[in-house]
């Protein structure tokens, strides 16, 4: 079977040389030439009418979701699809998916164009924005790790439903410790902790360093994805819009390039069971390794272990690209992950 990374970089050609040319699928196509690739991709046989069903009813009297996928005869997951051009923020298809999901027990859905995926956890006793677990905008690098999550091993073995606890868990524990240390008067209880760990430091100190830092905390799963797909944003939206979280923008290798962080030509590093290995960033944000041409710093790491090990499956293989290879920040002048390099780009 075909990698994912590979159908997601032949995804993202396609709705280039769509945008190029003007070209406005309706749903129909945008589900065979764009979302059907996907989904087979992620491990379901969309030629299984017991694994993937089309048109899906749960009575004959209602409306049918485009995709039910079903593990041991039980739906576990829904697909709605849009045509490429349309937005998602369209409240009624959100509050239709999660609505008709709910009352058939189905504990995920995921509402895309094809540009980008939605992921919703019916199940959680939030509203319906909150019910939004993920926002893939399809430009990011991480593309192929969320999408993953929809992955038939992924909703079988519950890393899904383990992403989404840990996600929440995150989100109180963020909040916590932005209201006791970012507010506009950090609590004392934090201002106290602070100061028994420190030597020489008022409270008056202690404040005005907290006003002045205003520390931010990060999720290192969020960046890091749990790899995400690289389809251009859509043309109504601003290109500023690349991300694998809703709201928060992650910088492509094409930022990286524009932005004078990497420059082309610039050689690629990394060590995989011992073993150095090389690659080059091309003018177009490819990566050349090996003497073949890859479409991401993911497929380029694919590659790359494969090569020291031939015998390990694409799934196997598959790692962050970001964090597998190293190269010098041309600003800083020291050799880092590419993902340390983005991250400095992202906060400035």
């Amino acid at each position: 079977m075909e990698s994912l990374g590979a159908v997601v970089a032949r995804c993202v050609d396609r709705l280039n040389d769509f945008d190029r040319d003007g070209l406005d699928l309706i749903e129909d196509d945008t589900r065979a030439v764009l979302i059907d690739p996907v989904i087979q991709a992620l491990g379901w046989d969309i030629y299984q009418p017991r694994e993937v069903r089309r048109s899906y009813r749960r009575a004959g009297w209602e409306n049918p979701v485009d995709y039910a996928l079903l593990i041991s005869g039980q739906p576990r997951l829904f697909v709605e699809a849009k045509a490429i051009t349309k937005n998602l923020d369209d409240h009624r298809w959100i509050a239709q998916s999660i609505s008709y999901a709910t009352v058939a027990g189905v504990p995920w859905v995921a509402l895309t164009n094809a540009r980008e995926w939605r992921i919703y956890n019916t199940h959680a006793p939030v509203p319906a924005a909150e019910k939004l677990f993920k926002a893939t905008l399809t430009a990011s690098d991480e593309a192929s790790n969320l999408l993953h999550l929809l992955s038939k091993a992924s909703i079988t073995d519950g890393t899904l439903d383990a992403q989404w606890h840990a996600a929440k868990i995150d989100e109180q524990v963020r909040a916590t410790l932005t209201e006791l240390i970012c507010g506009p008067k950090p609590h004392d209880e934090a201002v106290s902790l602070i100061s028994r760990h420190t030597t020489g430091l008022s409270a008056h100190d202690i404040r005005a360093s907290l006003a002045h830092l205003r520390p931010t905390f990060e999720s290192e799963k969020a960046d890091r994805g749990p790899d995400a797909s690289e389809l251009p944003a859509q043309p109504t939206q601003p290109s500023a819009g690349l991300s694998q979280t809703a709201g928060s923008r992650a910088p492509s290798i094409n930022d990286l390039l524009r932005t004078g962080r990497l420059r082309a030509g610039t050689k690629l590093e990394a060590t995989y069971a011992g073993q150095a290995l090389r690659a080059e960033l091309l003018e177009n944000g490819h990566i050349k390794f090996n003497g073949g041409t890859h479409p991401s710093l993911t497929a380029a790491s694919v590659a790359a272990k494969k090569h020291v090990n031939p015998d390990l499956s694409d799934r196997t293989a598959s790692t962050n690209g970001w964090d597998f290879w190293r190269s010098q920040d041309l600003l800083t002048g020291d050799t880092v992950a590419l993902r340390v390099i983005r991250q400095r780009l992202q906060r400035e």
